[in-house]
């Protein structure tokens, strides 16, 4: 059978109406137990009937019940027929339940319509309502005359007792009691059953009424769920994206004997603001980049690859690194409808000499191996991140310029870069992971690997965090400087 006929909608539709199969095959096989349990009643005398069929039609119901849901169940309640055939079967059996036990029954008939909305089908649930107040009808009137007697509208003469002995059936005590059967009819038509027919009404409509929002609502939650797979989707090739506009073959330079780099960058969803980049400018000058653009996801990754390509192109046409940063923050400036800044460093390492001549907008602070020795350098200034203050700002807040440092390094001499991700990685308590743990994580590693590097400073962070989730991109860079120039 093809499941598939109108896409996706028409599938979730089958898939619930094949659910909806096995849940109405359950209540046919209680109704079973109901039936025994009222058929059981009246052969005990509890209710007091004149005469009545209801024996024999009774064991047809019985059977009709269990070969119905036999049936249902054979076919593992796929078939498009399965529905119409339980529901069906249901409104005869509570219809002719309700014309013998009209007083005590009468929710039976509204069984069938309610339980059709979980169909979510309004057609269907109108139609299923149609039929059974045409059931309702006959049974009402066929039970007033036939029915079980409800004492309410018994009209006796004056005088007549009604004798209930301590072990006295409702039958023994009504038998030999004369009453005026045609007036008990018609007060219970007047009075009775029509209140009863005006609520079954209400039933409907509000039963007509949830079928028709329940099928837009688990429409609607496919829609939403198909939107969330395909956006899922798109999120996937854009980190794919991302990841490929970074630098992930390492070794960076194999032909290069002057250093070793790793660099590893994991965003807090699928796409981050966080970025890294290398790239020699010519045989002797490496260009080093870590920032972090404010906000995440794709609107942080969108700014992030601007201003990835504006430092690119900036630092290849001025190698001069606060010089750099002046440029890509005017530009940035320009068109930043959103507000947002990105913290950077920008470093130049000379590899014939080992001189790092390096820059910073508003970012961390780096970190050095020297003779053996980890420290974190102090920054000079309070640099602004990049797109938070124009041309014109600038100017007038000298404080914040760019500033040129230089260091020299020495063979086995490391540095390390990173941003915030890093030291605010918090515990659920919310206690920050520190320059000072970072700088440890550092001081007691005996390696030159930069990978190795990298990797025990992250699991000295999960150390840390333990089960608190990741809220913000975490970058880290690391650059072994060798020494050995080579053309």
């Amino acid at each position: 059978m093809d499941k598939e006929k109108n896409g996706i909608s028409e599938n979730v539709l089958w898939e619930n109406e094949v659910t909806a199969n096995r849940v109405l095959t359950i209540i046919l096989f209680l109704t079973i137990l109901l039936v025994g349990i009222l058929w059981a009643m009246l052969e005990l005398g509890i209710f007091y009937v004149e005469k009545t069929d209801y024996r024999i039609v009774n064991v047809f119901n019985v059977a009709l019940l269990i070969i119905t849901g036999i049936i249902s169940v054979r076919n593992k309640y796929e078939k498009r027929w399965i529905k119409y055939a339980l529901i069906s079967v249901l409104i005869y059996v509570y219809a002719t339940n309700f014309a013998i036990f009209t007083y005590n029954a009468v929710l039976l008939m509204a069984i069938p319509t309610v339980i059709s909305c979980r169909y979510y089908s309004k057609k269907l649930t109108i139609i299923v309502a149609c039929v059974t107040v045409g059931l309702f009808l006959i049974a009402t009137v066929y039970g007033s005359v036939n029915g079980v007697l409800d004492l309410n509208y018994l009209e006796l003469s004056k005088g007549t007792v009604i004798d209930f002995g301590e072990n006295t059936w409702l039958s023994d005590a009504l038998e030999g009691v004369s009453y005026d059967r045609e007036l008990m009819v018609k007060n219970s038509l007047g009075y009775g059953y029509f209140i009863r027919f005006l609520w079954f009404l209400i039933i409907m409509v509000v039963c007509a009424r949830i079928s028709n929002q329940g099928r837009k609502l688990i429409l609607r939650q496919q829609e939403l769920s198909d939107h969330k797979a395909r956006v899922s989707a798109e999120l996937d090739v854009a980190t794919n994206i991302q990841a490929s506009m970074l630098p992930n073959r390492f070794p960076a330079f194999p032909d290069r004997k002057e250093l070793d780099i790793y660099a590893t960058m994991e965003p807090a969803r699928e796409v981050g603001g966080d970025f890294y980049d290398f790239y020699l400018l010519d045989p002797d000058h490496l260009a080093l980049v870590v920032a972090d653009v404010s906000g995440k996801g794709v609107p942080a990754a969108f700014f992030m690859m601007q201003a990835k390509t504006m430092i690119k192109i900036s630092i290849q046409n001025d190698p001069d690194p606060a010089a750099t940063l002046y440029a890509v923050n005017t530009m940035l400036c320009d068109n930043n409808d959103e507000d947002m800044f990105v913290t950077a460093w920008l470093g130049i390492l000379e590899l014939s000499t080992g001189r790092l001549t390096y820059s910073d907008a508003g970012h961390e602070k780096l970190i050095i191996r020297k003779k053996g020795e980890w420290e974190m350098l102090p920054k000079k200034g309070k640099s602004a991140p990049l797109a938070m203050f124009d041309e014109e700002d600038m100017e007038d807040m000298p404080e914040l310029a760019f500033l040129n440092n230089t260091v020299y390094l020495n063979p086995q001499d490391i540095i390390l870069q990173y941003t915030d991700g890093v030291t605010e990685a918090q515990t659920v308590d919310e206690e920050m992971f520190g320059e000072e743990r970072l700088l440890e994580a550092v001081s007691g590693l005996d390696t030159d690997d930069p990978r190795e590097i990298l990797s025990c400073v992250r699991a000295r962070m999960n150390e840390f965090v333990k089960d608190a989730p990741q809220f913000d991109d975490i970058t880290m860079l690391s650059v072994v400087y060798k020494g050995l120039f080579l053309n």
